[in-house]
C-alpha cells in the first residue's frame, strides 16, 4: 500500500509540474513570438490619435463575452475589463497553429497584442493567441488527471505520453518542439 501511495504522489507531482511547465512555455512562446509576423496597420483608417506613437501592448485574460467584431477581456493582473476590437488584419493562433475569431469561446484564456485607443480605451488587436488551460491537478485516475483551472473550472486532462521530449496536443492537434515531463490533452 505504501508503494502505491508514493507512486500516486509522484504522479500528482509530475502532473502539477507538467501543467506549470506547459503554462510557462506557452506564455514564453507568446512573448517570444508575439512580435514576429507583425503586419502593417497602414490599411486602418487614420484617426486623430494616430499622430502619436502608440506601441502595441500585451494583455492576458479570460474572455467574458463575444460579439461580431469584438470581445470583452477580464484582465488577470488587474481587476478590470477591456473591450478588444478585431479586424481583417488580426491574426489568431493556438499553441498548435492558426485559429480564427470563430474559435474564441467565453471562458477561454487568451493573450492579446494590440494598441490602445486613447479616446475610448478599447484595444485594437493585432494578434490573439488562445492559451491552453492552466491550474492545479486535483485528482489522478489512471492516465486521466482532473485539473482545477486558475479561473476555478474543472477539466479532465488525458496523460498521453511520458518522456523527456514529447509533443503537446491541444484538441487533438499536435505541436512539436516543446519539452515537458508529461504530455496532456484536454478531454472534457
Amino acid at each position: 500500500m505504501s508503494m502505491f501511495m508514493s507512486r500516486r504522489r509522484l504522479l500528482i507531482i509530475i502532473g502539477i509540474a507538467a501543467v506549470v511547465l506547459i503554462g510557462v512555455a506557452v506564455l514564453a512562446m507568446g512573448v517570444a513570438f508575439g512580435h514576429t509576423g507583425q503586419t502593417s496597420s497602414s490599411s486602418l483608417t487614420p484617426t486623430p490619435s494616430s499622430t502619436t506613437v502608440n506601441k502595441p501592448r500585451l494583455f492576458v485574460g479570460v474572455i467574458q463575452s463575444l460579439s461580431g467584431q469584438s470581445f470583452v477581456l477580464a484582465l488577470n493582473h488587474k481587476k478590470k475589463t477591456v473591450t478588444v476590437l478585431v479586424n481583417d488584419g488580426t491574426k489568431y493562433s493556438t499553441p498548435s497553429g492558426t485559429a480564427s475569431f470563430g474559435d474564441l469561446r467565453v471562458g477561454q484564456m487568451v493573450q492579446v497584442r494590440g494598441r490602445i485607443n486613447p479616446q475610448d480605451q478599447t484595444v485594437l488587436a493585432l494578434s490573439v493567441r488562445i492559451l491552453p488551460p492552466t491550474g492545479t491537478v486535483t485528482a489522478i485516475n489512471g492516465q486521466t488527471l482532473t485539473l482545477t483551472t486558475t479561473d476555478g473550472k474543472t477539466v479532465n486532462v488525458q496523460a498521453v505520453k511520458v518522456g523527456s521530449n514529447v509533443d503537446i496536443a491541444e484538441s487533438g492537434k499536435p505541436t512539436t518542439g516543446m519539452r515537458t515531463a508529461v504530455l496532456v490533452a484536454v478531454i472534457s
